[in-house]
């Protein structure tokens, strides 16, 4: 065979082996750290969230932000809550900002005719949301609900200083790590924070944090749960500040039950 012809087969060879032989896949770039963000203002007299991260735009640019204070409440006559809670595994872990627990088990929130489950709670000190004309109470739990489709409903219970510890709050705190995320799994019965009356403000909002997703339903009680002093001291020294600022009202309707 002639050297022309052998080498035109050698080269036919190897065109014809698999291109994977011949190159190396470039190697993926790794994943972008989460953006640190914290309550302690930016430059424009707000969080500064939206600085940190494109994902974080509507905390600056949306209109339908929460938390807010509630005024100019139309009143009506809205049907009550209904709660089925019980005792459930739950998973705490301190984070930088407040304190996650996560809920198991099947605690539903029944709102006109739609169910959510409760997924997490989060703890806030002082309270975010206000009612006009009161001082800003010391404390905001925040149950977090989901539909089957992801929707969220937010149901959160004010604590306002009293004479002797609220013992549902006081179980948690028993429980809660107090070095950063470490994780505790314990059981847990949420309906020990529910206040005795039913009403409550409703008004549709966002995440009170990043990426401040809006299309979130809030239930705020209008009752608040009694703490003691004992109690304010040991939120404020696991969580120091962690609330949002309150943001603009934008025209919203906020409705209030009768009672």
């Amino acid at each position: 065979m002639a050297p022309r012809t052998i080498m035109s087969l050698l080269l036919s060879t190897l065109l014809a082996l698999p291109s994977v032989a011949l190159s190396e896949e470039a190697p993926k770039p790794a994943p972008k750290p989460a953006p640190i963000w914290n309550y302690f203002g930016g430059a424009n007299d707000d969080e500064g969230w939206e600085e940190l991260s494109p994902d974080f735009a509507l905390c600056k640019y949306g209109d339908r932000q929460s938390p807010i204070a509630f005024y100019d409440t139309k009143r009506s006559a809205m049907p009550p809550l209904e709660l089925s809670y019980r005792t459930s595994k739950v998973r705490f872990e301190k984070k930088d900002r407040t304190m996650v627990i996560d809920f198991s088990g099947n605690n539903t929130l029944k709102d006109h005719n739609k169910t959510y489950k409760l997924v997490q709670m989060r703890l806030h000190t002082p309270a975010e949301h206000q009612i006009l004309n009161l001082d800003l109470h010391p404390m905001e739990l925040q149950l977090i609900h989901k539909d089957k489709k992801g929707n969220m409903l937010i149901m959160s219970i004010f604590g306002a200083r009293g004479p002797e510890e609220h013992l549902g709050l006081q179980a948690l705190l028993d429980t809660m790590p107090i070095v950063a995320k470490k994780v505790v799994e314990a059981s847990f019965n949420p309906e020990t924070l529910l206040p005795d009356k039913a009403g409550y403000y409703a008004y549709s909002g966002s995440l009170s944090w990043p990426p401040c997703t809006e299309g979130v339903e809030w239930r705020v009680r209008k009752q608040a749960i009694s703490i003691s002093k004992e109690q304010m001291k040991a939120m404020g020294k696991l969580f120091g500040r962690n609330a949002r600022l309150q943001q603009q009202h934008y025209m919203r309707p906020i409705r209030e039950t009768l009672h």
